[in-house]
């Protein structure tokens, strides 16, 4: 076999209705000099069976079978097997256009870059196609992390991975959230150089119906505040922690809380009454005051939400989020009005103060 330029690294765990469609897709790519490791995570249903059949067709599949422990040790088990010159992460429910894998190696190996991101596009319906960009640059670390947090942090999969002997010492975080935003931030200590593209579709996403409350439970808000806490000391270490990254991180701390309380209410098993203590006690933290002194009002039903947790008046903010469970608060209607016309509106406080 050539020399191996990438290795596509799948974990799966209950992955029977989408795994197909993804080897399918890998193994037709235009780079043959690929190797795909399948770590099967303990999964109960067929996917076992599936990686197998695909492994005896293509002796470039290599199988890891494993009892369950999880994504990133799943992850971590396909880096110490692979060989290849880059690694590609890759979820067993997406798929990538014939050609994905060698234009992204193509645009790394011009410039002998370190990682190379694709600057991507997500749409609102289930089936995401990721959009990468036409012009290619060449920025640093600092440039980059400087320009947009949420531009570097979050996702696997729109990167390419140089794999050197230094590089591939860095492992994922055995966590239950964000251990992508970990890797990521482990791995830039050893960047020096990245390529930014971007407009060109290749992945194909499913976006999960599942909220992050069904996840994670009633641990959620402390996982993102965990990951909040971690992004920020690293962000400042490398003395890059600006008005851009705070935003940012007041962004994904105000939507974690958000969805948090949102989960409270679905779950139904606490009361209005212990809801709104959590919330109390909650937004006296300092993470939380400080993401809420940054968050980026854009008047959304989020921004709505901050408007009456920065005045206090946490009811009003509780009850937002019951008007939106029930349908009858959009955030369409919320653009359609500003934050200081709802308070004059006699009848939307009526509304609010009635639930």
């Amino acid at each position: 076999m050539n020399e191996v330029k990438v290795s596509i690294i799948i974990p799966v765990y209950n992955g029977e209705i989408y795994l197909k469609r993804c080897l399918e897709s890998i193994i037709n790519q235009t780079l043959k000099e690929i190797e795909i490791i399948v770590v099967n995570d303990g999964s109960t249903d067929k996917s076992k069976d599936i990686i197998l059949t695909y492994c005896n067709a293509d002796n470039r599949i290599k199988f890891i079978n494993k009892k369950k422990e999880g994504v990133s040790v799943a992850r971590n088990k396909g880096i110490e097997m692979a060989t290849g010159q880059y690694l590609f992460f890759c979820d067993c429910d997406d798929y990538i256009e014939i050609d994905g894998i060698e234009e992204m190696y193509n645009i790394a190996i011009e410039k002998d870059t370190d990682i190379v991101i694709f600057n991507s596009f997500i749409g609102k319906s289930k089936l995401n196609v990721v959009k990468f960009p036409k012009e290619k640059k060449i920025v640093e670390k600092k440039v980059l992390v400087n320009a947009n947090t949420d531009f570097f942090l979050p996702y696997l999969w729109r990167n390419l991975y140089k794999n050197t002997e230094l590089q591939n010492k860095i492992r994922f975080n055995n966590i239950r959230r964000g251990e992508d935003v970990h890797f990521n931030l482990d791995y830039y200590n050893y960047v020096n150089k990245c390529r930014v593209v971007e407009l060109y579709e290749y992945l194909y996403k499913v976006e999960s119906d599942n909220l992050p409350w069904k996840k994670y439970g009633e641990n959620y808000y402390g996982l993102v505040e965990d990951e909040y806490s971690f992004v920020r000391s690293k962000l400042s270490r490398w003395n890059v922690l600006n008005e851009t990254s705070l935003q940012f991180q007041a962004k994904h701390l105000i939507y974690g809380l958000f969805d948090h309380i949102r989960g409270l209410i679905l779950d139904k098993k606490q009361s209005r009454k212990l809801i709104l203590d959590f919330i109390h006690e909650v937004i006296e933290r300092e993470y939380c005051q400080e993401a809420l002194e940054n968050y980026n009002s854009d008047f959304s039903l989020v921004s709505l939400f901050v408007y009456f947790l920065k005045k206090r008046k946490l009811t009003l903010a509780l009850n937002i989020m019951y008007l939106q469970i029930v349908g009858a608060w959009t955030k369409e209607s919320i653009r359609k009005i500003s934050i200081r016309d709802y308070m004059k509106n006699r009848r939307y406080n009526k509304q609010l103060e009635s639930i």
